[in-house]
C-alpha cells in the first residue's frame, strides 16, 4: 500500500517517467484509502485516511486530519462491518427527511451464529447504556436499559421486556428499578407485576403521590373509570364501577384479601340516572368471611346491616325576608321521620331561643305527606321562626326568620332528624 503524496511537480525538471511514477503512487494510495500506520505526508487540513495499526485484531479506523491532529471518526470491525463510533460533540442525531409520517429508526439486531442466527429466549437484544467516569478518567455504568427475548424467535413469536437499571446513591452495583413485561405490565421494584402498574419496595417508599403546583383550587385527581365496549362504553346495572383491595400476608406466605371498598351500579348509567352502591366490606376477628360493614345505597347508610337513619344539620341562620332550606324528605326512600329544631337569634332589641319537633308520616296513597309540628318558645316575646312547607312526593321544609329583618344580627339553628326507611 501506497501513501505516497507528492509535494509539487515541476513541470521543468520532471521526465515523463518521473511523472507517470508519481501518479501511480497516488493512485494506490488513493484506491487504499491512504490507509497505514500513521497520517500520510502532505495530507492536507481536512484529509481522511485509514489507520491500520489494529489491523492484526480486526479493526480500522477512519481517521480525520484538521490540520493539527488527528480524529477518529470511526472504528469497523473488518470481519463483521461493525462499526464504533469515535467521540460525539455533545449530541448524536439521526434525521429523516421525507413526504410520509415515518420517522427515523435505530436498530438494535441481535442473532446467533448457529441455527440460521435465531435468537432465544434470555438473549439480550440490546443495552443502552449511560457512563460515568471516575478521577482516573475510568470509565463504569451508572445505568442501563436493557431489552430481553421472551421468546425463541419467530415470525409469530417474538416477545420481549424491558428493563431499566440504576446504580443508588454511594454505590456500585447495577439494580433493576422498572420493568414493562410483555403485557404491558409496569412493575417498580418489582419483576413479576400481577397488574398493569404494580408498586414493591422494601421500605417506606412504596406508594403513590400525587402533587399539584398551581394558584388555583384544584386537588389532585386519582379516577377510575368503567367503560364497557358496546353501546358507547354504557355502564349497565349491577356493573362494578371500581374496586380497592386491602391485602395482608399469612402463616403460609400467601396474600389474602382482608378488606375492601367496592362501587357498583344500581341501574342503567345515562346522562340521568346514575344510581351507585358505595360499600366497605372487612373481616372480624376469627374470621376470614367478608361482612359488609357500611354500605350507602339509594340514599340510606346501612352500619352492619342496620339502617342508620339519623342525621345532624348545623346552619348559620339568615333572614332575607324569604323562605330559608332547612331540608327534604324523600318518600320514595323514607316512610316516616322526626326533626328536632333548636335555634337561637338575635337583632338590634331581643335575643330569641326555640325548639321545634317535627313528625311526618308518609301517604302511599296519595304520594305526599301527612305532618304536624309543635313549637315551644325558651326565651323571647314571640317565636324566632316559623316553618314553610312544599307538600309533594318529596317533603321541603323550609324557615323564616322572625326577627326584625333591618336590624338582624346572627343565628343558629341546629336540626337533628331520624329517618325510617320505607
Amino acid at each position: 500500500m501506497s501513501q505516497n503524496i507528492w509535494d509539487v511537480i515541476v513541470p521543468s525538471t520532471t521526465s515523463g517517467n518521473q511523472l507517470a511514477s508519481l501518479l501511480n503512487d497516488l493512485k494506490d494510495a488513493i484506491v487504499s484509502g491512504f490507509s497505514g500506520t500513521t497520517r500520510p505526508a502532505n495530507l492536507q487540513a481536512y484529509g481522511y485516511w485509514v489507520d491500520t495499526t489494529d489491523a492484526g485484531s480486526g479493526f480500522v479506523s477512519m481517521m480525520l486530519y484538521n490540520g493539527t491532529t488527528d480524529q477518529e471518526m470511526f472504528k469497523m470491525n473488518t470481519a463483521t462491518g461493525n462499526i464504533v463510533l469515535g467521540d460525539a460533540d455533545g449530541s448524536i442525531s439521526i434525521v429523516k427527511k421525507s413526504d410520509d409520517s415515518l420517522g427515523p429508526v435505530l436498530e438494535m439486531d441481535k442473532s446467533r451464529i448457529a441455527g440460521g442466527g435465531q435468537t432465544l429466549i434470555s438473549d439480550i437484544l440490546g443495552d443502552y447504556d449511560w457512563i460515568g467516569r471516575d478521577a482516573s478518567d475510568v470509565p463504569y455504568v451508572s445505568a442501563r436499559m436493557r431489552v430481553v427475548s421472551v421468546d425463541d424467535v419467530t415470525n409469530t413469536e417474538h416477545g420481549s421486556y424491558i428493563s431499566i437499571l440504576t446504580t443508588p446513591t454511594d454505590g456500585s452495583a447495577l439494580t433493576e428499578v422498572i420493568r414493562v413485561t410483555p403485557e404491558g405490565k409496569i412493575g417498580f421494584g418489582t419483576a413479576t407485576p400481577d397488574k398493569k402498574f404494580h408498586i414493591s419496595a422494601t421500605d417506606n417508599s412504596a406508594g403513590l403521590k400525587a402533587t399539584i403546583q398551581e394558584d388555583s383550587a384544584t386537588a389532585p385527581t386519582i379516577i377510575i373509570n368503567k367503560q364497557r365496549i358496546a353501546t358507547n362504553g354504557q355502564v349497565l346495572n349491577l356493573d362494578k364501577i371500581g374496586n380497592m383491595t386491602f391485602t395482608s400476608t399469612d402463616q403460609n406466605g400467601a396474600e389474602v384479601e382482608v378488606a375492601k371498598i367496592e362501587v357498583a351500579a344500581t341501574e342503567n348509567h345515562t346522562d340521568t340516572n346514575q344510581g351507585v352502591d358505595f360499600i366497605i366490606s372487612t373481616k372480624q376477628n376469627g374470621s376470614a368471611a367478608f361482612d359488609e360493614a357500611i354500605k350507602i345505597s339509594g340514599g340510606v347508610v346501612e352500619l352492619f346491616g342496620e339502617t342508620v337513619s339519623d342525621s345532624s344539620i348545623n346552619l348559620n341562620m339568615a333572614h332575607g325576608g324569604i323562605a330559608q332550606d332547612l331540608f327534604t324528605m324523600d318518600g320514595t326512600i323514607y316512610g316516616g321521620f322526626v326533626a328536632e329544631i333548636l335555634a337561637t337569634g338575635r337583632d338590634g332589641v331581643e335575643s330569641r331561643q326555640q325548639a321545634t319537633v317535627i313528625k311526618g308520616v308518609y301517604d302511599f296513597n296519595n304520594t305526599s305527606w301527612k305532618y304536624d309540628h309543635a313549637n315551644d318558645i325558651l326565651n323571647g316575646a314571640d317565636k324566632l321562626f316559623d316553618l314553610v312547607y312544599t307538600d309533594a312526593a318529596t317533603l321541603d321544609v323550609d324557615y323564616t326568620c322572625n326577627l326584625v329583618q333591618g336590624s338582624f344580627v346572627d343565628g343558629k339553628v341546629y336540626v337533628k332528624i331520624r329517618r325510617f326507611p320505607r
